[in-house]
C-alpha cells in the first residue's frame, strides 16, 4: 500500500471514529473553547489558562459546564496530534476567514451546519426541547451546501499546509472527501439502531441526498443487532422444539421474534431487502415447524397452536410454504386432541393461581375446555378464565370464598340433625350415622374446587325448605313414619352434598 493510499485511508479511518451521536459534544475545540482555527501558540496559551483555572476549581469562559478537567486535558492532548486535529476542524466552529481566502458565505454555512447538526442530536437526546426535524433538515441543506462547495476542500488543503506537519498532504483531504457523505449520517444511523421508531430517524437519510449504496448500507448497520438477535432466537428455537419444549418455542415466538420481525421490517423492509426478506421466510417455516410440534403435545392450547400457524403465515410470501402452513394448521386443529388427564389440568389450575401466575391458568383452562366433555368442566373453566382475565388485566386477587362454603356445609349439617332430632323418638343412631356422612360430604362440597357459594347456599335453603315442610306437618299432629323421615334425611344430607362435591 503506498503512502498516499495510507495517509487516505488514516484519515477516513479517524473520521469514521469520531463520527457517533456525541460527533460535536465530544469535539476537542467544544471543549476547550477555542476556534478550530486557533494557532498552535494560542492553543499553547489557552491550555495554560485553562488547566490553571480547573485545577483550583474554577470554569474559565467558554469552557462547558458538563465536562470533567480530565476530558478538558484530554482535548488538549488531541488538538496537539496534528492528523486528529484536521478531523476535529471539520466539525468544529471555524467563524470569519482569516488567512484562508475563503469566501466568507462558506465559514458562515459551515458554522450553520455545525450547529444545526449538533442541536439535531442534542434535541434525539432530549438534552433540548426543540423539535428535531427541521434540525435534521437545516444540517443537511447546510452540510450539502458545504461539500458542494470546492472551497471547502481548499480550505482543508490551506489547513493541511499550515499544520507543518509531513504526515498530511492532498490524500488526505482526498480521504475526508471520500468519507465525510457516510461519517455525517452515521450519527443517525447508531440512533436510529438504538431508538424505538427506527423508521422516523431512518426516514430523515433522504434529506442527505445519499446514494442507494449509502442507504443501503446505513440501514444494514442499523439493522445489524436486530438481525443478529434474530438468527440466535431462531436458533433456540430450534432447539426447544427438539428437546421437546413446544409450548415455551411457541410463547417465544410470539412474544418475542415476531416483535423483533416488526422492527426488522421498519429498518429494512423485507420488499427492498433481500437478506431481511430472508430472514422473514426462515421465520415463517420456523414458526410452522413450532405449530407441527405444538400439536403433537398433550394439553396443547388450541388458540395457541392457531396463533404460531397465523404468525407462520402472516410472515411468508412464498406460494409453496403458505400452502404448507395451511395443510399443517388444518391438520393440527382439526384432528382430535392428544389424551390427557383432566384431573391433573384442574390441580395445575389450583396451583398456578395460589402463585399469582394467571396467564399460564388462563392456558390450563382453555387446555381443560378443550380436553373435557363434561359440561360442570366446560361451565367452571369458562368462569375462571373470565376471571382470569379480570386479575391479569387488575392484578387484583378476589377474595376467597371457601370460608364461607365451608360455614354454609356446617350450617347444612346443623339442619340435618336438628331435622332428625326433632321428628325421630330415638334419634341417637341416625343422627350419628347421617350426621357423620352429611358432614364429610358438605365440607367436600365446600371444598371442591368446582364447588361455589352459590351452589352451597341453594343446598341450605333446599334443606331448610324441606325440613320446614315436615316440621309444619309433626306441629300439626300428622304421623310422619320414622322410614320416611330417615329416607329424606339421607336424600337432603347426605345423597345431594355427595352430588355437590363430585358433580361434573
Amino acid at each position: 500500500m503506498g503512502a498516499n493510499e495510507g495517509r487516505s485511508r488514516t484519515a477516513a479511518t479517524r473520521l469514521k471514529a469520531v463520527a457517533t451521536p456525541e460527533l460535536y459534544r465530544r469535539n476537542p475545540f467544544r471543549i476547550t473553547g477555542l476556534p478550530a482555527t486557533a494557532t498552535r501558540r494560542a492553543v499553547r496559551e489557552r491550555r495554560l489558562r485553562v488547566l490553571g483555572a480547573l485545577e483550583v476549581g474554577g470554569r474559565p469562559p467558554g469552557v462547558p459546564e458538563d465536562v470533567t478537567p480530565d476530558q478538558v486535558r484530554s482535548a488538549f492532548d488531541e488538538l496537539g496530534n496534528t492528523e486528529h486535529r484536521l478531523v476535529d476542524e471539520v466539525f468544529g466552529h471555524w467563524g470569519a476567514p482569516e488567512d484562508c481566502d475563503c469566501p466568507p458565505q462558506l465559514h458562515d454555512r459551515h458554522d450553520a451546519a455545525v450547529k444545526a447538526h449538533a442541536a439535531a442530536l442534542d434535541a434525539e437526546a432530549d438534552r433540548t426541547e426543540d423539535h428535531p426535524m427541521p434540525l435534521w433538515n437545516d444540517a443537511a441543506r447546510n452540510w450539502a451546501f458545504t461539500q458542494r462547495s470546492e472551497a471547502f476542500w481548499q480550505h482543508l488543503r490551506h489547513r493541511v499546509g499550515t499544520s507543518g506537519d509531513r504526515r498530511l498532504d492532498e490524500s488526505t483531504v482526498d480521504g475526508l472527501r471520500a468519507a465525510l457523505p457516510g461519517a455525517l449520517v452515521a450519527p443517525l444511523v447508531t440512533l436510529a439502531a438504538a431508538s424505538p421508531e427506527p423508521d422516523r430517524l431512518l426516514g430523515f437519510l433522504s434529506m442527505w441526498g445519499v446514494d442507494k449504496a449509502t442507504e443501503a448500507a446505513a440501514r444494514t448497520e442499523a439493522a445489524g443487532d436486530t438481525f443478529s438477535r434474530g438468527e440466535d432466537l431462531l436458533k433456540e428455537l430450534r432447539k426447544l422444539i427438539d428437546n421437546g419444549g413446544a409450548r415455551e418455542a411457541a410463547e417465544r415466538a410470539l412474544g418475542e421474534l415476531a416483535p423483533m420481525l416488526d422492527r426488522l421490517e421498519r429498518v429494512m423492509p423485507f420488499e427492498e431487502y433481500r437478506r431481511a426478506g430472508r430472514l422473514r421466510e426462515t421465520s415463517a417455516i420456523a414458526a410452522n415447524n413450532i405449530g407441527v410440534a405444538l400439536s403433537e403435545v398433550p394439553a396443547s392450547s388450541r388458540r395457541l397452536v392457531r396463533d404460531v400457524f397465523a404468525l407462520a403465515r402472516r410472515l411468508s410470501t412464498d406460494s409453496e410454504t403458505l400452502a404448507t402452513i395451511g395443510r399443517n394448521e388444518r391438520s393440527a386443529t382439526t384432528a382430535p386432541l392428544p389424551p390427557t388427564d383432566v384431573g391433573q389440568l384442574w390441580s395445575r389450575v389450583t396451583t398456578l393461581t395460589r402463585l399469582g401466575r394467571y396467564a399460564e391458568a388462563e392456558q390450563a383452562l382453555e387446555q381443560i375446555l378443550a380436553h373435557s366433555r363434561r359440561p360442570g368442566d366446560q361451565q367452571q373453566a369458562r368462569r375462571m378464565i373470565a376471571t382470569m382475565r379480570r386479575l391479569q388485566e387488575n392484578g387484583v386477587v378476589p377474595p376467597p370464598s371457601k370460608k364461607a362454603r365451608v360455614l354454609l356445609g356446617l350450617l347444612h349439617t346443623a339442619l340435618g340433625l336438628a331435622f332428625l332430632s326433632t321428628l325421630l323418638a330415638s334419634p341417637l343412631v341416625s343422627c350419628l350415622v347421617i350426621g357423620i356422612l352429611g358432614l364429610l360430604f358438605c365440607i367436600g362440597a365446600a371444598l371442591s374446587d368446582r364447588g361455589s357459594t352459590g351452589g352451597m347456599a341453594g343446598l341450605v335453603a333446599f334443606g331448610a325448605v324441606v325440613a320446614g315442610v315436615f316440621w309444619i306437618a309433626h306441629a300439626s299432629g300428622a304421623a310422619i313414619p320414622s322410614g320416611l323421615t330417615v329416607l329424606t334425611a339421607v336424600l337432603l344430607f347426605v345423597v345431594l352434598p355427595s352430588w355437590l362435591a363430585g358433580r361434573d
